[in-house]
């Protein structure tokens, strides 16, 4: 009897060694998998955000300046917008649309890459033109 239960005792053993190696082959696999998902994650925060204003002919002006999706907040867009309307208010009926639409969420989210605040007004869609022309000009000089 003492010889039977060594023997089943070495089998159980060995089962046992083999579930460990199993579990530990799945865990790294599963690390893997969670390290490659953080990096693709972390590629997809630092992607350059394209911000388009939509002018109410449907022309567009891609704006120069492309924040990075983890930079980008209400306020960033607010900045930019800032800088490129010069020293006057600006005023986009389009940009409170694109905020409660759930358009920006979806940038923020991932699903896209370009911020586009439609329905600009025609005087202000030209005064934007106007002055990142002024900027790309005085860049190039």
């Amino acid at each position: 009897m003492g010889q039977f239960t060594f023997e089943v005792l070495g089998h159980l053993n060995n089962l046992i060694g083999l579930a460990g190696t199993v579990f530990a082959l799945l865990a790294w696999l599963k690390a893997r998998q969670v390290q490659r998902e953080a990096c693709e994650l972390e590629k997809l925060r630092e992607q350059p955000i394209q911000i388009t204003l939509v002018g109410e002919g449907g022309k567009e002006l891609k704006l120069p300046y492309r924040p990075r999706r983890d930079q980008l907040t209400r306020a960033e867009v607010a900045g930019v917008l800032g800088m490129y309307a010069g020293r006057r208010r600006y005023d986009l009926p389009g940009l409170a649309v694109a905020y409660e639409s759930g358009h920006f969420g979806d940038v923020l989210a991932g699903r896209t890459s370009e911020f586009r605040i439609n329905s600009v007004p025609t005087e202000e869609f030209t005064a934007f033109e106007t002055e990142v022309a002024t900027m790309r000009k005085e860049e190039q000089q």
